[in-house]
């Protein structure tokens, strides 16, 4: 008697690979990356009263005490936010990309995940002035806005 696919247990079509990314032509590439973009705006979203908590922070010392005793995701978060900006998934004003071209060293180093957490939030703590974060408050706006905009 021969073995069948259904006999032997192995299924026909998608691979487990594309069962879970769930690509199947060159339409739902496109799926793909606004997935992506959504997982990204979530966690955004669940550290958006630390995000606006922070970046809205005024006293630098205050600041500092807010980001040495963040956790490992608010960091993360704060991360994710520069990385969104240095994609360009996020159309930001040029008073706004010129306000923060002075910190671009400052933002690829946030924005690389290789990174551990302890050295980003030794980036963010030595900051001093209110550029670099007004700049990333006024794309946190953006980034918040863009969701109900669909």
């Amino acid at each position: 008697m021969l073995k069948g696919a259904a006999q032997v247990g192995v299924k026909l079509g998608k691979s487990k690979r594309c069962k879970r990314m769930g690509a199947v032509g060159v339409g739902d590439a496109v799926s793909n990356f606004q997935r992506k973009t959504v997982g990204i705006m979530k966690r955004l979203r669940r550290q958006l009263p630390f995000l606006r908590l922070v970046l809205k922070e005024a006293n630098r010392f205050k600041r500092q005490e807010l980001l040495q005793h963040a956790n490992a995701a608010q960091v993360n978060a704060i991360s994710e936010l520069v990385l969104t900006l240095l994609k360009n998934n996020i159309p930001v004003t040029p008073p706004i990309m010129a306000q923060l071209r002075p910190y671009k060293k400052v933002l690829r180093d946030l924005g690389r995940r290789q990174h551990s957490v302890k050295k980003r939030r030794q980036r963010l703590v030595s900051q001093k002035g209110r550029g670099l974060w007004q700049g990333l408050n006024n794309e946190l706006c953006q980034c918040a806005r863009r969701p109900q905009q669909r």
